[in-house]
């Protein structure tokens, strides 16, 4: 189905906000969505899902849009990552977009650094390297899948720490922090409610 004009503009204006991350990408949706009631569920939905597609392959798509044009990056997270074809762009393609496109998909990339093919940022590929893994073997590691960060629990962090935990990432380093709650309050109100076993309770006591 052709990509509607309207629906590319909210994508792009979206993008527009939340791709300097001045806060967390979800957090930057929820309050675009709230300053623009008008958008449909399947309309939130694709532009929340291309979203994340241009922050997932952020590496790549930079590396190909040497002018951070958010309008560009979104017709390549859609093109050559979601699956839409060209033909069901020609609503919102300018003048030398399709033919911009069309170099893109045929430009050889066998000469990508490892960070940008891996798409992992260059901290982790160091320490990856520093651990003995090789170029192939990082590549092999991640996949086709995604690499995965805990970013924290409340309640079952399962390190034998009770208080709640989440992540601040940077482009150095991955940092943990704990936050204290009131636990045993919790616990109590489980302990409370019949249909659950005593053992949740004693689960968050134990951070396991």
């Amino acid at each position: 189905m052709p990509l509607t004009l309207a629906l590319y503009h909210a994508l792009v204006d979206a993008l527009t906000v939340i791709l300097p991350l001045t806060s967390p990408a979800d957090i930057g949706l929820k309050r675009y969505f709230k300053e623009h009631p008008k958008l449909g569920l399947r309309d939130r939905s694709f532009i929340a899902e291309t979203v994340y597609t241009v922050l997932r392959h952020r590496r790549f798509i930079e590396h190909v849009v040497t002018d951070g044009s958010p309008r560009r990056m979104a017709l390549v997270a859609l093109t050559r990552f979601m699956g839409i074809s060209v033909r069901d762009l020609h609503t919102v393609l300018r003048g030398g977009d399709e033919t911009w496109l069309a170099q893109l998909k045929a430009k050889k990339l066998d000469n990508l650094s490892i960070g940008i093919e891996a798409e992992l940022p260059d901290w982790l590929i160091a320490r990856l390297r520093a651990a003995g893994m090789t170029d192939a073997k990082i590549i092999d590691f991640v996949g086709p899948g995604k690499l995965m960060v805990n970013v924290g629990s409340v309640g079952q962090p399962r390190d034998s720490d009770p208080r709640a935990c989440y992540v601040i990432l940077t482009d150095d380093e991955i940092e943990f922090r704990r936050v204290e709650y009131p636990f045993e309050e919790t616990i109590a109100k489980i302990y409370q409610v019949s249909q659950l076993d005593n053992m949740l309770g004693d689960r968050l006591r134990g951070g396991r």
